[in-house]
């Protein structure tokens, strides 16, 4: 019987990117594009934990950006849309999957999610980080056998756009919405898709191009704020009220505020200082060891924690 507690401590990541509140915004999201990371604990010069900057912190900046350098240098042309940036190589998953073995599949692959795709090629939904807890949840508390990815996807298709979707547009539903990726869809066929990372790539491409700047590194001289104006600092935009957990919370209570919130990470503090930080990944993976069948016959109960 699986019934080990699994604690943050244990799974915590300490090796960490981190960013100071003092940090321009813009050479700071040129350094998660190139570290391939989705955000960043911003911490100061003691240690102490101030926030996080977000992919949703990096897309709030860019609002403030286009705005500002539209005002100074005027419209930044014709927009930019969908099919420019969508990413046309896709992983996909069939409706009538096994649900761990979906899973296993998206840490496998490093993905946070896939469309749900049937054999005639009809897009049917997302199977997503958060499908996966919803089923790491309900099989550790219900202890239902294992479904199929269909059960747990989700089906809306109010995450869904087109080819010709500007970027405007894109960058406005990431701000709203928790989505992590936006299928493109022509008809009911998934042409492409859209992470967050591909909507801040395409705006950091756009600004350097309407700035005639060959080098991102140079953007933050050239957008026009003064050296005194702290607008575009990273403490301007970080989340000051991002989630946090403590390193003695078990496996479980990270699963249930990933479900329950959009936060795709936890640093992991004490006393106010960062030691660490979870990801939905690293619930999934020490989930993923708890699912795998087990050598003796007969059913065997899931506990991820103590339900006391």
């Amino acid at each position: 019987m699986l019934n080990e507690s699994i604690w943050i401590r244990d799974i915590m990541v300490t090796s960490l990117v981190t960013v100071s509140p003092d940090d321009h915004v813009l050479d700071v999201i040129d350094r998660l594009l190139q570290a391939e990371i989705s955000g960043a604990p911003v911490i100061d010069n003691l240690g102490m934990y101030h926030g996080v900057l977000s992919e949703k912190s990096c897309l709030d900046a860019f609002s403030t950006i286009v705005e500002h350098t539209e005002s100074r240098c005027g419209s930044e042309g014709a927009p930019v849309h969908a099919s420019e940036f969508m990413n046309r190589r896709l992983v996909t998953l069939p409706p009538d999957m096994d649900a761990v073995k979906a899973i296993e599949y998206l840490l496998q692959h490093r993905i946070s999610g896939a469309p749900v795709v049937n054999k005639q090629g009809e897009y049917l939904g997302v199977f997503s980080e958060s499908s996966a807890l919803k089923f790491v949840i309900s099989l550790s508390y219900d202890q239902l056998p294992s479904s199929d990815v269909a059960a747990f996807m989700n089906a809306g298709r109010g995450r869904v756009v087109n080819e010709q979707t500007t970027l405007e547009r894109v960058r406005e539903i990431y701000r709203c919405e928790p989505h992590r990726r936006l299928p493109v869809l022509t008809g009911d066929r998934v042409v492409g898709q859209i992470s967050r990372r591909d909507a801040l790539r395409a705006e950091l491409t756009r600004l350097a191009n309407h700035l005639n700047s060959a080098a991102t590194d140079q953007l933050a001289n050239q957008i026009g704020f003064t050296d005194s104006d702290a607008g575009l600092t990273v403490g301007h935009f970080m989340d000051r009220t991002a989630v946090t957990i403590e390193p003695d919370k078990d496996l479980m209570s990270a699963a249930h505020i990933f479900f329950s919130t959009s936060a795709r990470r936890l640093p992991v503090l004490e006393n106010g200082k960062l030691a660490g930080q979870v990801s939905r990944r690293d619930v999934l993976r020490a989930a993923s060891t708890l699912l795998e069948p087990a050598p003796e016959d007969g059913p065997q109960a899931l506990y991820l924690s103590s339900l006391a």
